[in-house]
Parts: C-alpha cells; structure tokens; sequence
C-alpha cells in the first residue's frame, strides 16, 4: 500500500519516493582520496639489498592507475596488477 508522501515499500521493506533531493548533494566538493590510495607503491624508497624491488603493495591499491604531477615535461602513470604471489608494477613515461 501506500505510505507517506506516496512512498512504497518494496519487498524487502525499503521505503521510496518522489521527494526532490536536495540541490546541495550535487553542488558540493567530491570527496577526497580515500586514504589507502595515498600510499603510491612508486613513491617508496627502494630497499637497499635489491633496488630494483618494490614493497608487497597492499591489496587496495592494485589495478588503480596512478599519475604524477606534470614535471620537466614529463608525465608518469603506474599500475600494479598482482598474479597469485607475484606482483607486476608498469610505469609509463609520457612527453607532454
């Protein structure tokens, strides 16, 4: 049946109806970076016995694509995919 406003309960007992959202929720800032995606695998100093090695990333930052800030015209991305134990970070190099 009908409730307030006109609003329904569906079958699992939510409640929805036609009231305007307020225009705030879609003006205002986006969020920022959720904190765990601050912590760029490519921006950790590497380790002294292998510097070719990067630290295990933690599993919430592969497949995100990372960009550095613009600097000597020179553009960086990074990702970090991971295969059972292994972990493969690709770095682009991009001219701007």
């Amino acid at each position: 049946g009908g409730g307030k406003g006109g609003a329904q309960a569906d079958p699992d007992g939510e409640v929805y109806g036609h009231s305007m959202p307020d225009l705030d929720e879609y003006t205002k800032e986006p969020p920022p970076l959720p904190p765990h995606l601050r912590h760029i695998i490519l921006n950790k100093p590497p380790q002294l016995q292998d510097t070719a090695a990067l630290p295990v990333p933690q599993h919430v930052a592969l497949n995100h694509l990372y960009c550095t800030a613009i600097k000597d015209n020179m553009m960086v991305l990074g990702i970090t995919q991971r295969y059972k134990m292994k972990s493969c970070t690709t770095v682009y190099y991009s001219p701007c």
